[in-house]
């Protein structure tokens, strides 16, 4: 985007929305990791940079090995899942000690 033509923020606002939603688009047809996963949440006690790191990898290993990995290394996540039509979520271990 070339920020000198726009007159005022709005204008570089619907722009960015418009190039953003474009984008967005492209990618509903493709799925980047070929599991059951719909969501992953992760919370770290000191970081959302590793909380996000987290969500990505155990996005992209499948909910198995995503919980089992998580309740060998104490991380707290929640897993939401589709089968069939239903959503299911599952959690780790450490997920019920956050008290939330």
């Amino acid at each position: 985007i070339e920020f000198s033509k726009f007159d005022n923020l709005s204008e570089l606002f619907l722009s960015s929305v418009s190039i953003l939603k474009d984008i967005s688009e492209s990618f509903l047809c493709v799925s980047a990791f070929d599991n059951d996963i719909l969501s992953v949440t992760v919370i770290h006690e000191y970081s959302s940079t590793y909380a996000d790191a987290y969500a990505t990898s155990f996005n992209a290993m499948g909910s198995d090995n995503a919980i089992r990995i998580a309740n060998e290394n104490n991380i707290a996540i929640m897993i939401m899942t589709l089968d069939g039509d239903e959503e299911i979520n599952l959690y780790s271990d450490k997920w019920y000690d956050l008290n939330i």
